[in-house]
């Protein structure tokens, strides 16, 4: 969704229970609870480095405080 400016709470309130009463649009409910994932799922172990030390934890743990995504 979206708009041009913040939504008020009863317009937040109105559109979460609207969405409460619809199916999912996925059939694997739960399936990621197991150990193992589903045979029809395509699990991606591709990592990469995004920093190192402690200066970067600090500077990254910020961001994710004030919610910014790049700094």
């Amino acid at each position: 969704m979206f708009l041009l400016q913040q939504p008020k709470a009863k317009q937040i309130d109105d559109f979460i229970e609207v969405q409460a009463q619809l199916e999912f649009t996925y059939s694997s409910i739960g399936a990621t609870r197991s150990p193992a994932p589903p045979d029809s799922f395509q699990v991606d172990h591709n990592r990469i480095c995004l920093g190192r030390g402690e200066p970067f934890m600090n500077r990254r743990s910020g961001h994710c405080r004030t919610g910014s995504t790049f700094g």
